[in-house]
């Protein structure tokens, strides 16, 4: 038997999914198990969140996200009120923007900066409370540090 194992991201909800093998397969050990992160229905709006903000970082979710190592996996939380605020407005406090665009014309070049992120008030209201419960579950406070 085969199992996909799915952990939230912000809290402790897990779920085990058995997955059958197709007759007549065999896998070593007769388990197979394979671990992913994700986000829970209580968070899924997060997910959302991530997929309009991210794209066009330099950084992204998980790969670590400066937002991400602002209140987890730290001593001293360093997130603060005012970035849980921009948060609710629909946008990553810590965003670093890596789009350029660039236009090559007889006269010269032009480089833009472009942001492909789209603010989600939603996602980002989800995200902050969130934010906020795991820092009261996991220890500390936020902090007054914050997104440069």
């Amino acid at each position: 038997m085969a199992k996909l194992i799915l952990h939230c991201n912000m809290c402790d909800a897990k779920v085990t999914i058995p997955l059958p093998l197709p007759e007549g397969w065999k896998i070593e050990g007769d388990i197979l198990e394979e671990e992913y992160i994700g986000f829970c229905p209580r968070h899924a709006k997060i997910a959302q969140f991530l997929e309009k903000q991210c794209p066009g970082c330099v950084s992204g979710w998980g790969e670590p996200c400066p937002l991400e190592r602002a209140f987890k996996f730290a001593r001293t939380r360093h997130i603060t009120e005012d970035d849980l605020n921009t948060l609710r407005e629909g946008r990553c406090p810590y965003r670093i923007n890596g789009s350029l665009l660039v236009n090559r014309t007889p006269e010269g070049t032009e480089i833009k900066r472009i942001d492909l992120s789209e603010p989600d008030p939603a996602g980002g209201q989800a995200l902050a409370e969130a934010i906020r419960e795991y820092v009261e579950r996991h220890g500390g406070k936020i902090g007054e540090g914050g997104a440069q």
